[in-house]
């Protein structure tokens, strides 16, 4: 797992997360996730949450995959754990 920590004004040290700025902002907007995630990602952060939203989803697919277009779109956000579980649950449909 990940050996990078965020403080949260929250929750305090927690593990972080990345979510696209719709979700972090919105509410009933989708919520995607890796099926798998990639060991050849920076090891610092292997197992953190990276989530986006079904509009995310659907600009990567258009232009390509996970690009520079696609990255500007989603604006990701980094946040805590324990808080994206909370935007998990507002965004789930």
């Amino acid at each position: 797992m990940g050996k990078k920590f965020v403080e949260c004004g929250r929750h305090g040290r927690a593990k972080p997360a990345f979510l696209c700025y719709h979700l972090v902002s919105g509410q009933n907007v989708g919520w995607n996730e890796p099926e798998v995630y990639d060991r050849t990602e920076d090891d610092d952060f292997f197992g953190c949450i990276n989530a986006w939203c079904n509009k995310c989803e659907a600009k990567a697919i258009s232009t390509g995959g996970w690009n520079d277009e696609s990255e500007t779109f989603a604006n990701i956000q980094l946040v805590c754990e324990d808080c994206a579980m909370k935007f998990k649950g507002a965004n789930l449909n």
